[in-house]
């Protein structure tokens, strides 16, 4: 009848760079980067997506920056209060700054 829902398949920081070097063997042996994506099972957006983000990257380092990323999540969380943007009548809504200073 419809079409049916896949669920959504999350991908370690490993995976994500194997995959963007076989779409780069398939892109160089003559393939367009629609069919080598397709070919691999993910969107052509999602690929230029995980391109901009691990592009050049080899497997430690994305791993490392995950770990940095993950530790810096608790470390600030003051920060990460005060910069967040918050949502009302789909127009964001910024805290300022001057009135959360005591």
């Amino acid at each position: 009848m419809g079409a049916e829902i896949l669920p959504k398949k999350y991908y370690k920081a490993e995976g994500i760079i194997n995959i963007l070097r076989q779409i780069e063997i398939l892109v160089s042996q003559g393939q367009t980067a629609q069919m080598a994506t397709r070919g691999v099972g993910i969107s052509e957006q999602t690929y230029y997506r995980w391109r901009k983000e691990y592009g050049g990257m080899r497997t430690d380092q994305a791993q490392r920056l995950k770990e940095l990323e993950r530790g810096n999540k608790g470390r600030f969380p003051a920060l990460n209060d005060k910069f967040s943007f918050h949502f009302h009548n789909n127009s964001a809504i910024i805290p300022n700054s001057r009135s959360t200073q005591t």
